[in-house]
């Protein structure tokens, strides 16, 4: 069983939980592949060496040309998985859509 996780991280001044929340899927029984969707790059303090349990990708998506007119701009990172999951559908049994500040223990997902 494969597992597509999207995590939308949108970078400001606060510290993230990505290391934490990485960690955790690396300890999953089922192979896990990482999109990580954010406003900036590279992403600071994020240590990826450790990850065995599939691939981390990390995808900079431009949101203010796209959407220049738009109040609250930074809002739309959220839909940004979407075409990736769609593209992706054959491949993988699971998809998981979070954000940098939601960790979904082993134990809960095996509930």
């Amino acid at each position: 069983m494969k597992i597509l996780l999207n995590i939308v991280h949108f970078q400001n001044k606060k510290s993230h939980f990505l290391n934490e929340l990485i960690d955790e899927y690396n300890n999953f029984d089922f192979k896990v592949d990482i999109f990580i969707h954010t406003n900036k790059k590279p992403i600071n303090n994020l240590h990826l060496d450790l990850y065995n349990n599939g691939k981390v990708t990390i995808k900079r998506h431009y949101l203010i040309p796209k959407f220049l007119l738009y109040r609250n701009k930074n809002y739309y990172l959220t839909w940004t998985p979407r075409k990736l999951i769609k593209k992706n559908i054959e491949k993988y049994n699971i998809f998981i859509y979070s954000e940098d500040d939601i960790l979904i223990p082993k134990k809960a997902f095996k509930y």
